[in-house]
């Protein structure tokens, strides 16, 4: 606290010695002086009250300010650990920025590259558009071509159709003697060496006709045992067109061969049947035949 300002008188009693007259003179004249004094003590006592006061205001003002300070310092604790982690945050942005950078300069040459491979195969398409064009053009004219030319092949059709091929050779079989049976039997020529155009079934013994037209059928037959009589029918449709027959009396190998010539229509068939009671031979030197073949289509 600062301190006020005291009076401090300009005399002692011990510092002279006043002869009584001069004393009383004195006496008197200090009575007037101390008045003034005292006067001026009061001043100073009210100046040092009014310090006082301002002084008790002042550090009234001062411990607000501390308390003011003291919150300001927390702020700005908060503050600088705000600032801090603002700044770890900046740096983190700032790495991630470089990085994105440089991920953005590698993406930016790869769009560079892909820019420059999608020039090429857009040049390429291009070419190939060009390419397809004159192929279309030419693929048309081809078409045009190949259509003149099948209808050319098929007024050669017309004017000169196509004659089928069709002819047949066979054999009975191996095993020697066949029949007598108690019914008629469709022979089965298993030995097929001819089957030009497939229109023998040997597994029926059947010959069917692929187109109308005229034929040539033939037969060769051998028997062999005694005392049976050897025969064979053709039938056409399951009609006969033909019997032929031979009476043996003695063993021997014994033949008998025809031929005729059919009109049939396509899908008629032709076939043999050894007549009930009968017997013939074959072996393999293919001495029982059945054959045939188309002369005209009609």
């Amino acid at each position: 606290m600062t301190e006020g300002r005291m009076y401090k008188p300009a005399w002692t009693f011990q510092s002279v010695r006043l002869k009584p007259q001069a004393q009383a003179a004195e006496v008197s004249a200090m009575g007037g002086g101390q008045s003034a004094g005292e006067s001026q003590v009061v001043e100073l006592k009210m100046e040092n009250a009014a310090m006082g006061a301002r002084l008790t205001a002042s550090e009234n003002e001062l411990q607000i300010n501390k308390s003011k300070i003291q919150e300001l310092e927390s702020k700005n604790a908060v503050q600088a650990a705000e600032v801090s982690a603002l700044g770890t945050r900046l740096s983190a942005c700032e790495s991630q920025v470089e990085k994105l950078k440089t991920e953005n300069a590698a993406q930016a040459a790869e769009v560079s590259a892909l820019e420059s491979r999608l020039n090429v195969t857009e040049s390429r398409l291009e070419e190939l558009k060009t390419e397809n064009t004159a192929q279309a053009a030419e693929l048309s004219a081809l078409t045009v071509r190949v259509s003149a030319s099948e209808s050319q092949m098929e007024e050669l059709k017309s004017m000169n159709p196509v004659t089928p091929k069709v002819a047949f050779y066979t054999a009975l079989t191996d095993s020697g003697y066949i029949g007598p049976f108690t019914t008629d039997t469709t022979l089965k020529y298993s030995n097929v060496y001819t089957n030009i155009g497939n229109s023998y079934d040997p597994t029926t013994g059947f010959f069917t006709a692929p187109v109308k037209g005229i034929y040539y059928i033939r037969f060769t037959l051998c028997g062999l045992r005694g005392e049976v009589n050897m025969g064979v029918y053709m039938s056409k449709n399951n009609q006969k067109v033909m019997y032929n027959v031979e009476r043996k009396e003695k063993e021997g190998f014994t033949y008998i061969s025809n031929a005729v010539t059919l009109e049939l229509e396509e899908r008629d068939w032709i076939h043999m049947s050894l007549p009930s009671g009968m017997a013939i031979y074959d072996n393999d030197f293919n001495q029982s035949t059945f054959s045939g073949f188309l002369l005209f289509p009609m």
